[in-house]
């Protein structure tokens, strides 16, 4: 981008943020965002076009020099806020062509920090904060401290992933400095708050991001980051990272390290009176944020262990060596036909929302697609996927504990019960449908009581109940017949004929802004003779397959005869329809085709 178009696109941008500032009125952050989006839209189509990272850097510049701008105490922040809050809430684009895939939604927040626009016309956009370091200048300093104000509200409000430089600005003010002694000796590390450069200015930024975001620092920690920092907490952590290489044990101890320096630095009479009360402040706050979360308090648990699920869908994708949307793309191509129990686009906004809002049950759904993506081998010792799947097992029976039930929870043991049925796998299999069919139960997911819906997001969000509870429906069926061998009864009952069938995915919108009208259903009880799609065939074809399987275990003689013509009469009829249905050949509806011909 040439100097002339640069300077002209910043003008613009900043024109449309300062607009915001100076004017009280609720409705012009929301006029500001699609203003950015329009600007965007302009550049974009230009004989010369700007570029979208060139485009979202102006963007995130321009942010913090206006923020830089305003006092940290006003309310200036919070109106750039709204700016971001109604970007994110614009619909999304897909990603550009100069989008780097090395920047996923998974990796991204924990390598930089960034920023992340839903523009109606951008993908998820990304830019890389760089606040502006300390300067012995009171005017530049005083810019300084609100443009990391500002960075930690929008922390807070998870507006953004929490960036490595909170992390390293808090160690900057606690973990020490390498100083030579004064005869010239070797150097060593000092604990001293007094051999800190600039400790003044680093206190009073660490104080910043402590009182503004001290619990998003606890819960959302950089994994990453673990092993960065001043050189006293190095020497910490070469020696802990041998006696204990958990990185969240590692970073409570940090955490200690922070609490005890910020407490020297508060009692240390040489250190400056009002740098000495900011960091007793600080100290306070970290060590009721430690113990508040390190106490019987009922929400500890589920910071740790959203923590906890997150790092492990980390490292499992570490091992399988390729990006989530990879593994996502393989997953839709191969599994979604057949068994559509995740609806893509709720589950991407869910995927998008992990980096700063870690959740344990999307963690766990993404770790099942992993495994079933991965597939079984003979090798159960050296294969990755046996040690997946111990994984899933473990964290889906601890999150059944630690967690009221979910719709992604109960996904995530479909997708492990179809693993099990794959490795043949018969006791785990059953007791996996099993422990799904009561938490659907307990979710009323076997409940369908027609009634309209008000939009398309709650008729999806309705659809995809209906399509779990379904799933759980065939796979009882599929592995009662395949694993069990009629050794154990249905876990679900049969589906009500009002029940609504599932529709064909062409009929769900990637953008829920073009999302109109809630498409039309089918109950269970349609005639045979009616075109369904290859999902609610295959409801159709397990509901003949459960009734043959009740068959087995009739225990009336006189009326099994009947029955049995009754059913058998059923079958070829549908076999019938279904190879007419699909002319194309016998593969075009196999699922169901497979189902009847069992």
């Amino acid at each position: 981008m040439d100097p002339e178009t640069s300077q002209a696109l910043a003008t613009r941008i900043s024109r449309i943020l300062q607009s915001v500032i100076e004017i009280s009125d609720k409705s012009l952050p929301r006029l500001a965002a699609r203003q950015l989006d329009s600007v965007y839209a302009d550049y974009a189509t230009r004989s010369q076009p700007v570029t979208f990272l060139q485009f979202i850097q102006h963007i995130w510049d321009a942010f913090m020099r206006v923020a830089g701008q305003l006092d940290r105490n006003g309310d200036g922040h919070r109106k750039l806020a709204r700016i971001i809050r109604w970007l994110e809430k614009l619909p999304n684009r897909p990603f550009p062509d100069d989008y780097d895939e090395s920047d996923e939604i998974l990796y991204g927040f924990v390598y930089h920090s960034h920023i992340r626009f839903a523009n109606a016309r951008s993908a998820i956009s990304i830019a890389v904060l760089t606040p502006p370091g300390l300067s012995s200048t009171d005017a530049e300093f005083q810019r300084c401290l609100n443009v990391h104000t500002f960075t930690a509200l929008l922390t807070k409000s998870y507006l953004i992933p929490l960036p490595r430089q909170a992390i390293l600005a808090i160690g900057q003010a606690t973990e020490g400095a390498t100083v030579q002694k004064e005869d010239g000796g070797p150097e060593f590390v000092s604990n001293d708050p007094l051999d800190i450069e600039q400790l003044d200015m680093k206190v009073a930024v660490a104080a910043i991001w402590v009182q503004h975001a001290g619990h998003v620092l606890w819960r959302h920690n950089p994994r990453y980051t673990i092993g960065e920092g001043g050189p006293l907490w190095k020497e910490f952590y070469e020696r802990l990272s041998k006696e204990d290489p958990n990185y969240l044990s590692l970073y409570r101890e940090r955490w200690g390290v922070w609490v005890l320096q910020f407490g020297e630095i508060s009692e240390n009479s040489d250190v400056a009176e009002e740098t000495r009360d900011i960091a007793g402040e600080v100290s306070e706050t970290l060590d009721e944020i430690y113990s508040m979360l390190e106490s019987d308090n009922p929400k500890a648990p589920s910071l740790d262990i959203d923590l906890l699920y997150v790092n492990m869908l980390h490292q499992a994708q570490e091992e399988h060596s390729s990006t989530f949307t990879r593994v996502m793309e393989e997953y839709l191509s191969y599994y979604q036909s057949w068994l559509p129990v995740v609806m893509e686009r709720p589950f991407r906004k869910s995927l998008e929302r992990l980096g700063h809002q870690p959740r344990a049950e999307t963690a766990l759904l993404a770790l099942a697609i992993l495994l079933v993506v991965q597939g079984g081998l003979p090798d159960r010792a050296t294969n990755p996927s046996h040690r997946s799947y111990i994984l899933c097992k473990e964290l889906y029976a601890l999150l059944q504990l630690r967690r009221a039930p979910s719709l992604q929870l109960v996904q995530s043991g479909l997708l492990i019960a179809l693993y099990e049925t794959g490795i043949s796998s018969s006791g785990a299999a059953s007791l996996t449908i099993a422990s799904c069919a009561r938490l659907g139960y307990s979710m009323k997911l076997n409940i369908d009581n027609g009634n309209a819906y008000e939009d398309y997001l709650s008729w999806e969000a309705a659809e995809e109940r209906r399509r779990v509870w379904t799933g759980i429906y065939l796979l009882d069926r599929v592995i009662y017949q395949v694993v069990t061998e009629f050794k154990a009864p249905h876990v679900s009952e049969d589906l009500a004929d009002h029940f609504r069938l599932p529709v064909d995915d062409a009929c769900l919108r990637t953008d829920k802004s073009e999302a109109t009208q809630a498409p039309s259903h089918q109950p269970m009880s349609v005639p045979i003779d009616v075109p369904l799609c290859y999902y609610a065939r295959e409801i159709q074809a397990v509901r003949l397959l459960g009734e043959v399987q009740l068959l087995q275990r009739h225990v009336d003689v006189n009326s099994l005869p009947e029955k049995f013509q009754s059913l058998d009469h059923r079958l070829m009829q549908f076999a019938e329809r279904l190879f007419e249905q699909t002319p194309q050949g016998w593969a075009t509806l196999c699922g169901a085709n497979a189902i009847t011909l069992t």
